[in-house]
């Protein structure tokens, strides 16, 4: 997209060709780590402990996080926003890039995780769900 872009713009040769170049040295750099999940952040793997808590495989090795309130759960895609420590990370997951029913398993397991942790919180701020204010 950007390569017809520069292609199209009203400047000399050479610059299109010196952007071009850009476009392309940087496109080099970018695809193998964050498209081909070769950096070490790069998360691989979604997990559920045994404990019941949600973990990552990263280049780094597997860590325990904490998935936030701010994930989007759809259908076909979803992004996930997780916490490691004090730092927040994301993870795009496709539903054609999961084996068989396993993606419709993970929004299940997310939603009810999701529906218990609003419950724990409703609970220990003293509101009850079926109570009006």
């Amino acid at each position: 997209m950007a390569m017809v872009i520069i292609l199209t713009l009203t400047i000399a040769f050479f610059v299109k060709l010196i952007c071009l170049i850009s476009v392309l040295a940087y496109s080099r750099l970018i695809l193998p780590k964050h498209v081909l999940l070769t950096s070490l952040l790069s998360v691989r793997r979604l997990f559920l402990t045994e404990n019941g808590k949600w973990g990552i495989e990263t280049g780094l090795g597997k860590q325990v996080v904490t998935i936030r309130g701010d994930s989007t759960l759809t259908g076909i895609v979803s992004v996930l926003r997780f916490e490691v420590g004090k730092k927040i990370g994301s993870c795009v997951i496709f539903k054609d890039a999961v084996k068989g029913d396993e993606y419709r398993k993970l929004l299940v397991l997310l939603r009810t995780n999701n529906a218990l942790k609003a419950q724990l919180k409703r609970r220990n701020s003293g509101g009850h769900p079926g109570a009006s204010s």
